[in-house]
């Protein structure tokens, strides 16, 4: 072997030994920053046809990753943005539940107005008993206006919080593009790009906490990056989500559509699955939207149950034998379809009276004339019509509404109408401890059942309300019939069994008390709550582990750094050595010519 390429060969080890020297330098000083990988200097040697080695040459460094590792943490990540949100939203309703035992804060308001009501039932005359009974009926009221005020505020924070989470995806996916683009040119030139693909795994990253997301890299270096579903997020271009941030939601309302690039004909919220925003879809519009529903139910009984009485009879007059009905009409074009539970019906004006021939009250049963019964769960007065208005849950048979009425009650408990008839005046507001609750149900477009707001709404009627002017002593007065009975009825309405009709938040329809009612929305978001949080810490040790495992892979070891740092200093060292006993062979040579 020729001393110049000796020379050469120890000059290219020289130079392999500084690269090494280089990236070691990087992978010590970058230990601990987020989203580091340890970088590698591949080496090779150089041989020539018949003259043997000739040195080394460094390659282009590379990063030591899995990618399969990577995709998995991606979607494990996904599933614990999920899990965390829907715990945190259901941390937050426990809060404002109160404890378990009893039902909580709103059972334990249930148990003071109850008492408040049976100390009535025993003097119904006396005057303090009046005015604590209204005292907890307006602290009943107030608890569930302020519960329904925190599930809508937490409701509009969710809805912000889809907002937050659906511009850092665009922000990220934006940052995805960029970097494509500079890792693809350096790719081509031969540059290392490494650095370049730790920072887009953490944009993707990023992403991957906010929605489900699935990649795969093409040979160029470029990461394409698409949805579930199948839809393309970054392919080249980024694509951006749109989403308009609610300034507030009422009970019938949803999470606003999310859709690609302003199209907003097509929603494709529903095709979250995991991520933040797949959590917060569900806590605003099913975990949250139910807790608000179970207290619109439970004000809308309390309302349609706390009225003096029923019916007053006014004055005998004949009327016809049965009287048609008709689901209560909000639009021309909505006033018919099949009966679901539970409904509302209408009987007819006649005149300016009500023709009926019994008192109607809660807890009857009535038979229409194809031989169908429903049981009558409240009555009220439809303001807009003047008609009676009766809440009923279908027994048995079915039956359908239309306008005009195509049936008719033909009894009531058994007792067939007809022959001499009596005027019967519905319930108004004056009648009842509270007020100010809508219990229509029907959209104008669809017919289709929706809570109002009740919960928030609901009060202490004005009349009784001392603060407001009014009387407690109304609940007693001294020429009413059913004064005598008036204490012992309110009292035995809310320690009875009530029939809720709707399926809500995971407590299902059937008979409840108040008190166990309420209990049972409290156990119930008790038991959600603890399993989305022993779900939530499973998932976030699962993803612990996955990076610790990764970690080991992909991290940066400093001590064995430093070893290599000592060999690759070594190994310049020798190079060097080499080079100098060169240069003094060639002075060597050089001195003998002379």
């Amino acid at each position: 072997m020729s001393l110049s390429l000796s020379l050469n060969n120890a000059l290219s080890g020289l130079r392999a030994a500084q690269n090494s020297l280089a990236v070691i330098s990087s992978n010590v000083s970058n230990a601990k920053t987020a989203g580091y990988t340890k970088k590698v200097q591949p080496q090779t040697n150089v041989a020539y046809p018949g003259q043997g080695g000739a040195g080394v040459v460094s390659q282009t460094v590379y990063r030591q990753t899995d990618e399969l590792m990577r995709r998995e943490i991606r979607k494990e990540t996904s599933t614990e943005g999920r899990t965390a949100t829907e715990n945190t939203f259901l941390k937050q309703i426990q809060t404002m539940f109160g404890k378990t035992e009893n039902g909580g804060r709103l059972g334990s308001s249930i148990t003071s107005f109850n008492n408040a009501l049976n100390a009535l039932s025993t003097t119904p005359e006396s005057a303090s008993a009046q005015l604590s009974a209204v005292a907890e009926a307006k602290a009943l009221a107030t608890t569930m206006n302020d519960m329904a005020q925190q599930v809508r505020d937490l409701r509009i924070d969710g809805a912000r919080k889809v907002g937050e989470a659906v511009t850092e995806v665009n922000t990220n996916l934006q940052q995805v593009q960029e970097l494509n683009r500079q890792i693809t040119r350096a790719y081509a030139l031969g540059q290392p790009t490494g650095d370049l693909e730790d920072v887009r795994d953490m944009a993707l990253s990023k992403i991957a906490e906010n929605m489900d997301i699935q990649t795969f890299r093409r040979d160029t270096g470029e990461m394409v990056v698409f949805t579930k579903a199948g839809r393309i997020l970054v392919d080249g271009n980024a694509v951006q989500l749109s989403y308009s941030t609610p300034n507030t939601l009422n009970t019938a309302d949803n999470i606003p559509s999310i859709s690609i690039n302003g199209q907003t004909q097509i929603d494709i919220k529903s095709e979250f699955r995991d991520g933040k925003i797949a959590g917060l879809i569900t806590s605003v519009d099913s975990t949250l939207k139910g807790v608000a529903n179970q207290l619109n139910q439970l004000a809308e009984t309390l309302y349609g149950n706390s009225a003096r009485t029923t019916g007053v009879v006014d004055q005998a007059q004949i009327g016809p034998p049965s009287y048609p009905f008709g689901r209560l009409a909000t639009t021309p074009n909505n006033n018919s379809g099949t009966v679901t539970n539970p409904t509302y019906l209408d009987i007819t004006r006649t005149g300016a009276t009500l023709q009926l021939g019994v008192n109607f009250n809660i807890g009857d049963t009535l038979t229409f004339n194809n031989g169908a019964t429903a049981r009558i769960e409240a009555v009220d007065v439809n303001t807009a019509s003047g008609n009676l208005r009766f809440k009923v849950t279908a027994l048995s048979g079915g039956f359908t509404v239309a306008s005009p009425a195509n049936q008719n009650i033909t009894l009531i408990n058994g007792v067939a109408l007809g022959g001499a008839a009596a005027n019967v005046t519905g319930i108004d507001d004056g009648f009842r401890l509270f007020a100010n609750v809508d219990i229509t149900h029907y959209t104008s477009t669809t017919g289709a059942y929706e809570f109002r707001d009740a919960a928030a709404s609901i009060s202490l009627h004005a009349g009784l309300d001392p603060s407001k002017g009014g009387n407690a002593g109304l609940l007693a007065l001294s020429n009413d019939p059913f004064t005598k009975n008036l204490a012992k009825t309110l009292s035995d309405t809310f320690t009875a069994v009530q029939s809720i009709g709707q399926s809500i938040g995971g407590v299902s329809s059937g008979s409840y008390s108040y008190a166990s009612y309420a209990k049972s929305m409290v156990s119930q978001n008790a038991i959600v709550a603890s399993k989305t949080k022993a779900d939530s810490d499973f998932q976030s040790e699962f993803v612990r582990s996955l990076q610790s495992q990764a970690a080991e892979l992909e991290g940066v070891n400093v001590d064995e750094e430093m070893a290599n740092l000592v060999t690759y200093q070594n190994a310049y060292s020798a190079s060097a050595r080499v080079v100098t006993t060169i240069n003094q062979m060639f002075d060597t040579l050089l001195g003998i010519g002379a």
